[in-house]
């Protein structure tokens, strides 16, 4: 009856144990790129001392089936020297202190869950020390946070963009 008891025991420890494991893996995200298309996107350059102050604002639909979650704000801007004129929205990567992951709030992301046929706006700016003639957005998502936040995980990319030259962005512009 004892050796039972311990088997049946034993038995419990391992599905318990099996259970916590298989929910401590992350979600597997959508990582289809064709479920999103770019709708729309519009690029505005104001000059200033070092370079020029660039808005982005990208519209990305949900071409798919199913519904997906797109992370919409709190995204690093990125340029590398060597893939002009393409310009980076990402999460960013792991921050830690020590060996301790520091976990952002998915709020901070603004997710937005879109049904089929649906559509989110991205809207951000920053200063860059470079003038553009052209500029390829790139929404790139394929980073540990998307599956962690079980948000739609790929890359997709605008076609060239000339950006309008203003004076000054006033908020409000392209809302």
């Amino acid at each position: 009856m004892i050796k039972n008891k311990r088997k049946l025991l034993g038995i419990l420890v391992l599905a318990i144990a099996g259970t916590m494991h298989a929910r401590a893996q992350p979600p597997e995200p959508l990582t289809n790129p064709d479920n999103i298309e770019v709708l729309d996107a519009r690029v505005v350059s104001q000059a200033t001392e070092d370079g020029s102050k660039l808005l982005l604002v990208l519209w990305l639909q949900n071409t798919g089936d199913e519904t997906i979650t797109l992370l919409t704000k709190g995204l690093q801007l990125s340029h590398y020297p060597d893939t002009a004129p393409e310009i980076s929205l990402h999460l960013s990567s792991k921050m830690t202190i020590g060996d301790t992951v520091i976990v952002p709030s998915l709020y901070d992301f603004a997710p937005v869950v879109l049904h089929p046929g649906e559509a989110a706006m991205i809207r951000t700016s920053r200063d860059f020390r470079r003038t553009y003639d052209e500029v390829v957005i790139v929404y790139d998502m394929r980073n540990d946070w998307s599956h962690r936040f079980d948000s739609w995980y790929g890359k997709i990319s605008t076609e060239s963009i000339k950006p309008m030259r203003v004076e000054k962005i006033s908020p409000g512009l392209l809302d």
